[in-house]
């Protein structure tokens, strides 16, 4: 008898751990392998979508920060 060894058509799953701006860590699977804890500058906790501040300070030129001009006081509920 030849036996074949099974292979897998799934890829590898590996757990990586992110550091979030609050400072919590959390634990997900990934196909790529990483040992380093990785530091995230913006996430759910500090992204404006998620927390609704449409702060565009950070945007001094572009499209956001002219639509904020151009609009200014129709974000304020």
């Amino acid at each position: 008898m030849n036996k074949k060894k099974i292979v897998s058509k799934h890829p590898k799953k590996y757990k990586v751990k992110f550091t979030l701006s609050n400072g919590d860590v959390i634990e997900l699977s990934s196909t790529r392998k990483n040992d380093k804890t990785t530091e995230l500058d913006i996430d759910p906790s500090s992204h404006r979508a998620w927390t609704k501040k449409y702060d565009l300070s950070s945007d001094k030129g572009g499209m956001a920060a002219k639509f904020a001009n151009k609009f200014k006081g129709m974000m304020d509920i």
